[in-house]
């Protein structure tokens, strides 16, 4: 009776380990990518930064706060959004090839000329 308690011990403890080590997925990391909440308003993206790694898928959920329709590119990377009317929301996926800071932008006429740009550093 003990031998089998204590074998039954072990298997759980091996189970866990292994479970461990194989991981559930991240949020911000492995093979599921990172994935950002980004604000869209006139005319400013929150956060105005944002940090990522090379060859990490990246997927960017926005939500259009303003009063306006609003969108989401970066060209190096080809990443572009729709055009989001006021109130709704999207999302781009992409994955940055390359290090280096680029910016984001909105490409609605003359949104970008008044500012609605944010940094993406690619580490």
């Amino acid at each position: 009776m003990k031998k089998s308690v204590l074998a039954l011990g072990l298997v759980l403890v091996m189970a866990a380990v292994l479970l461990t080590a194989c991981g559930g997925g991240s949020k911000s990391g492995g093979a599921a990518g990172k994935t950002i909440d980004m604000k869209m308003t006139e005319f400013a993206f929150e956060p105005k930064e944002v940090t990522v790694k090379q060859g990490e898928a990246v997927t960017v959920n926005l939500v259009n706060q303003g009063s306006v329709a609003h969108s989401f590119e970066v060209d190096e990377f080809g990443a572009k959004s729709d055009s989001i009317p006021a109130g709704q929301s999207g999302k781009v996926t992409f994955t940055p090839n390359k290090t280096g800071e680029f910016t984001i932008y909105c490409f609605e006429p003359g949104h970008k000329d008044s500012g609605m740009t944010a940094k993406l550093i690619v580490q």
